[in-house]
């Protein structure tokens, strides 16, 4: 970040048009591990308004993430939903306030109604949601008793962004034995560059790239 945060400012970038990375990007994997639907569990990570709408078009993203959560919810696979809470008081955002400012709900320009989950892949009555505090959907919730009580070892990840929490979340089932799948055309990011770390990252280090379409197959097939 190259400027410094005004009291109450949000810095989240407007993020412009880029063309998502696909397949290609499952060239770096290092293991072939394939989402099986008594496995796996679905995780729709922060896909709320208040992200969404830094994009100057999200329909892409939304579509493909529409195709994941279908897919999982006719497979009958436990779907997830993780979302940054709304704060009480500035200190509960602890550096956060210094690196991204007051967050949802709060600062100058809030509006609580965009903490809300897209509606097009809202949460149903039987979905689980995951208040989040940091990066990482594991750190400080019951994440990990989601996965144990549901009897799920995969986690397939869709929503936004690839480079901040998606990839802490995707480091964090690995260091649990949990295997991640980083779904590259249903998650967004800042920019390509981004996306493409992030990708390239989980591929070497914790989890696998797939795709949308990949995904939607190995539910049918397994």
């Amino acid at each position: 970040m190259s400027k410094q945060l005004k009291q109450n400012e949000c810095w989240i970038p407007a993020i412009p048009h880029y063309e998502f990375p696909g397949k290609e990007l499952m060239m770096h994997n290092k293991v072939g591990w394939q989402v099986n639907k008594r496995e796996a569990a679905l995780l729709v990570h922060d896909f709320q308004q208040f992200w969404l709408s830094r994009y100057d078009n999200a329909s892409e993203l939304e579509s493909k993430v529409v195709k994941v959560v279908n897919a999982c919810r006719q497979a009958g696979i436990p779907v997830i939903y993780s979302q940054a809470k709304t704060i009480k008081h500035p200190a509960e955002r602890g550096l956060a306030l210094e690196l991204w400012g007051p967050g949802i709900g709060a600062g100058v320009k809030a509006n609580i109604s965009e903490a809300k989950v897209v509606q097009s892949v809202a949460p149903q009555s039987d979905d689980f949601i995951i208040n989040k505090p940091k990066y990482s959907t594991f750190f400080r919730t019951e994440m990990e008793e989601v996965m144990r009580i549901t009897n799920r070892s995969q986690l397939i990840m869709v929503g936004v962004y690839g480079h901040h929490g998606i990839l802490a979340t995707a480091l964090d089932a690995y260091m649990r034995n949990i295997k991640p799948f980083f779904v590259i055309d249903a998650i967004g990011d800042y920019c390509l560059d981004d996306h493409i770390m992030a990708a390239k990252y989980i591929s070497e280090v914790c989890g696998v790239v797939t795709t949308a379409d990949n995904v939607e197959r190995s539910l049918i097939n397994s």
